[in-house]
């Protein structure tokens, strides 16, 4: 199995094993954070591409215009005076198309937004959810391909991707998001698009601030239910290409206001959480969402497939004023799994919360008990309450799930690059 892996390439060489540990005597941390970040890159190209070329991707070429002048944030030009224009280029994909494929009808949708700079290019990945399903980045690649069918034709099974999340603790707040009102998009024109990673920003004084980026459609959201998606099968990704291509050419032209968070670079380390983990979010309360411009798509590609699939979009495509950290989240005695996710599910109304379990035990009802089990004592140690209502629908003794918690203690601890 291992010998079958793709090697992992960096600008120093080949990586054999994806799967060893990193923290060697032989690496500098410098260099373990040089090797992870450019896995993550990889990782990030081939979420937004699906693998390959298909045809559930699409995109559409439009104008981001600045509402608010960001320059003592930093130095990039094109955020630097109201009313300024920047041609923009976003696509859209299935990063894990469930839709559709075997009764597996939740997945999570890509976007990836090209800013044609006067410094270059920019190009930001992300998805419609505000959170990544884990912050190991030997993991995440792993990951994205085992929730992805290997050919056209394949279907994915709901025991490979329970298993998969049931192992990473972490993934248990994307699959909180993923489980509950906004885990089925009517369309792209009326979900929010939320940067996947945190950027350094960088002013002309020289000072540094963590940034996180969220486009927020303003059309509003709406949503599909499950017997929704079931009725539309496999169009499904037909018919939000059909949504987006017909709207822009009858002139209803979809929008998007992006706001950014910011964090002064010297607070990271005093922060209740950490700002680099991809799996958590940043309290509005304590870090405002900031306008920054608004994004509109005018005009569909003349050639869909061609323009599409040849962009060449690359994480790594920046400008100056907005770099890449030079920390990075660190799995290594990584125990705040939980808090977020339980502090989400306490949020949402008794019909909310009630829809999340409902949609929970509908597709752990289809997998093998032991990830039941497994996945059961995830959500418990998230909200005791969410976590005990999942084991009496699925017909558990308490005493099998905090028997689980007991072992998953002792295994998450020992997790590390």
């Amino acid at each position: 199995m291992e010998n079958s892996m793709l090697a992992i390439t960096e600008e120093q060489g080949v990586v054999s094993d994806t799967q060893i540990k990193v923290a060697t005597e032989v690496r500098s941390r410098s260099k373990q954070n040089l090797l992870l970040s450019e896995k993550r890159l990889y990782a990030e190209n081939d979420w937004i591409f699906g693998g390959g070329l298909d045809k559930k991707r699409c995109g559409a070429y439009g104008v981001f215009t600045v509402t608010n002048d960001l320059t003592k944030y930093t130095k990039a030009r094109f955020l630097n005076r109201t009313g300024k224009k920047t041609l923009v280029f976003l696509v859209f994909s299935e990063a894990a198309p469930y839709a559709g494929i075997g009764g597996m009808e939740r997945g999570v949708c890509a976007f990836s937004t090209r800013f044609y700079t006067e410094d270059g290019i920019w190009d930001s990945v992300g998805c419609n959810l505000p959170v990544s399903f884990t912050c190991h980045p030997q993991k995440y690649l792993d990951g994205i391909c085992s929730q992805r069918p290997k050919t056209e034709k394949a279907r994915l099974n709901l025991a490979e991707k329970w298993n998969v999340w049931s192992l990473f603790p972490d993934s248990l707040h994307q699959i909180m998001f993923l489980m509950g009102e906004r885990g089925i998009p009517r369309d792209y024109r009326h979900m929010h698009c939320f940067g996947c990673r945190t950027y350094n920003f960088i002013n002309e004084e020289g000072r540094h601030f963590l940034a996180k980026f969220h486009l927020l459609t303003q059309q509003g959201i709406l949503n599909l239910s499950v017997e929704e998606l079931l009725r539309r099968k496999a169009s499904y990704h037909i018919s939000v290409q059909r949504d987006l291509y017909d709207n822009i050419k009858k002139g209803n032209h979809p929008k998007w206001k992006l706001y950014i968070q910011l964090m002064p670079e010297e607070d990271a380390g005093k922060c209740s959480f950490n700002p680099y983990d991809l799996t958590k979010v940043w309290p509005h309360k304590e870090y405002p969402l900031i306008e920054a411009g608004t994004l509109e798509l005018q005009r569909v590609p003349i050639k869909d497939s061609v323009e599409v699939n040849n962009c060449g979009f690359c994480s790594s495509n920046l400008v100056p004023g907005i770099e890449f950290p030079s920390h990075i989240c660190h799995y290594q005695g990584k125990t705040d799994y939980y808090w977020q996710p339980g502090a989400f599910f306490r949020l949402q109304s008794a019909e909310a919360q009630r829809r999340i379990i409902h949609n929970v035990v509908r597709e752990l009802a289809r997998v093998p008990e032991y990830i039941q089990i497994r996945a059961t004592a995830r959500f418990y140690q998230a909200d005791r309450c969410c976590g005990e209502k999942i084991a009496k629908e699925l017909q558990f003794e308490i005493r099998l799930i905090l028997e689980e918690i007991e072992w998953q203690k002792e295994a998450d601890m020992s997790m590390a690059f």
